[in-house]
């Protein structure tokens, strides 16, 4: 009877610490695979809003640069012919006005060369 009592307590404290045991593994196990796949998730929801925002502050800098760079040779062009048109319009006048100054020069010596020999 002692032997037997003895027997079925082992039985108990073994069943029990093994049931124990498993419990507090599978605890273990439990809440080790929930914050792996926690921080995993965290991990992989701060790196694609890194990448988002590092994609769209790249897309920005370009867009500006490029409107920046197009600007400037707008400008550029703009002042180019702005620029030549005005040496043209100049060269142009100073040519009328060279012309017109010979002609009359020419004309007014002519006529008094014909006023000389007429008197």
């Amino acid at each position: 009877s002692f032997r037997s009592a003895l027997m079925s307590s082992f039985r108990s404290a073994l069943v029990s610490s093994f049931r124990s045991a498993l419990m507090s593994s599978f605890r273990s196990a439990l809440v080790s695979s929930f914050r792996s796949a926690l921080m995993s998730s965290f991990r992989s929801a701060v790196m694609s809003s890194f990448r988002s925002v590092l994609v769209s502050s790249f897309r920005s800098a370009l867009m500006s640069s490029f409107r920046s760079a197009l600007v400037s040779s707008f400008r550029s062009v703009l002042m180019s012919s702005f620029r030549s048109a005005l040496v043209s319009s100049f060269r142009s006048a100073v040519m009328s006005s060279f012309r017109s100054a010979v002609m009359s020069s020419f004309r007014s010596a002519v006529m008094s060369s014909f006023r000389s020999a007429v008197m």
